[in-house]
């Protein structure tokens, strides 16, 4: 059935068979336990042409001790390919499978639609084991008209074998899911499967790609090594549920949906607790902040100190959208106070400096864009703030200057040749801003 032996990029070898629109990998392990995984739809419109890359979950499973046989598509297809299909029927996948003592399917969202749908073609008495994140039950619009996501799937052929997951999951053993219940899009798909076979861990608030939670949660792994053991439980289930309260996203979901001001103040203080590891967890914070116009807790000393340990980049990612939603002077306070007990580095400047703008303190602002400069000569959106900052000062020419030194070092700047044609026409150099509007409409006409 595999027709050649090929390694991936870090050494391991496996074994290849290559169908017109899948690649199909085997990596054989120490245990006599096959999981069977599926890639997800991640950038869908993205060819995967490269039969090389690493199928989904596979070597962290292989380095478990089991064997794996990785689905890896060319195209994000929900798995709807005649020739997979075929492939899933034949006889000598049948007689492969059958060699095995378990068998596992594995899958996220498009992968868990097909980890689900191919528990049904899986051999043994008992049934396959399912592990699955929030997978879609089917795209058949007939079936699921309130799917409106994923317009790659839902253009395909959803007639013949394969094409409803509540099928092959109501033949397998025991189903493991991870979803948002409160997330409709996924809930309703799960809620179409046969719940007698379903363990499942229900994780509200986070929405999609639930296995990222899980990750950052901690419960990932205890959630897989369970489902692997067939030691998980509902109980057990319900228990790593709990800990999503460790994830500031959670405290995110929690804050948008409430209408309470004092949930919504309590769950932003908690989310500054956790440091915010990834930048869209700033990005949380700041969302749920500027929904609730909640400015006055950046006002509190306390919440200050708690942010002095960030980073500058995460301190931007914060305070920008404040200063833009209209509260300039608290970004502009955070950073003063930030700034008693460090130097700022030129992002923070520079938003220190247009939150000065905003305030109409022009001398001050000129002052800490200078700074910015100083300290990152690099850095277009220095040049372009100081510029603004001149401009409001009434000295078009040094505006003028400064844009032109910004769109120097960025010459792709839209906003940079937006500003430039606007200086120059204020300062009499009519031929500037008829350059500067050519160039804005060349930069338009290529974006």
């Amino acid at each position: 059935m595999f027709t050649s032996t090929r390694s991936y990029a870090n050494g391991v070898t496996f074994l290849a068979h290559e169908l017109p629109h899948y690649f199909i990998d085997y990596i054989p392990g120490p245990m006599n336990h096959l999981v069977i995984t599926f890639e997800n739809a991640d950038r869908p419109k993205r060819p995967r042409l490269d039969g090389l890359r690493e199928p989904w979950g596979g070597l962290m499973l292989h380095k478990k001790g089991y064997s794996v046989l990785g689905i890896k598509p060319k195209a994000a297809d929900w798995y709807r390919g005649a020739d997979l299909h075929e492939f899933f029927r034949s006889a000598a996948l049948q007689l492969f499978l059958r060699s095995f003592q378990k068998i596992f399917l594995y899958g996220s969202s498009m992968g868990g639609y097909a980890a689900l749908t191919f528990a049904g073609a899986c051999p043994g008495g008992g049934g396959a084991t399912v592990i699955a994140y929030n997978p879609q039950a089917t795209l058949d619009s007939a079936l699921v008209p309130w799917e409106t996501r994923y317009p790659e799937g839902r253009a395909q052929d959803w007639t013949g074998d394969f094409a409803d997951a509540r099928i092959g999951a109501a033949r397998a053993g025991t189903v493991y899911l991870a979803y948002d219940p409160l997330f409709a899009p996924d809930r309703l798909h799960v809620e179409r499967l046969d719940q007698a076979n379903v363990i499942a861990l229900k994780m509200p608030l986070v929405q999609h790609v639930v296995s990222g939670w899980m990750q950052e949660a901690g419960i990932l792994k205890p959630f897989l090594d369970g489902a692997l053991a067939g030691s998980l439980s509902q109980a057990e289930c319900n228990r790593l549920a709990r800990q999503r309260r460790r994830i500031s996203h959670y405290l995110y979901g929690m804050g948008m949906k409430s209408r309470s001001p004092k949930v919504v103040e309590t769950c932003l203080r908690r989310m500054l607790t956790f440091k915010f590891p990834h930048p869209n967890r700033a990005a949380d914070f700041t969302a749920l902040l500027c929904a609730a116009k909640a400015w006055h807790l950046l006002a509190e000393p306390a919440i200050r100190d708690v942010l002095l340990p960030y980073n500058d980049e995460t301190l931007f990612r914060i305070l920008k959208p404040v200063s833009d939603a209209g509260a300039p002077s608290v970004a502009q306070a955070v950073c003063a106070h930030i700034a008693l007990h460090r130097p700022l580095q030129a992002v923070l400047l520079v938003l220190n400096a247009e939150c000065l703008h905003r305030l109409g303190q022009l001398d001050q602002a000129e002052e800490q864009a200078r700074r910015a400069i100083e300290n990152a000569p690099g850095r277009g959106n220095c040049y372009r703030i100081l510029a603004r900052i001149l401009f409001s000062a009434g000295r078009a020419a040094e505006a003028q200057a400064a844009a032109q030194s910004g769109l120097q070092v960025e010459p792709s700047s839209m906003l940079g040749w937006r500003d430039l044609a606007t200086y120059c026409k204020a300062a009499g150099d009519h031929a500037g801003a008829q350059t500067a509007h050519a160039r804005l409409t060349q930069w338009k006409a290529s974006a």
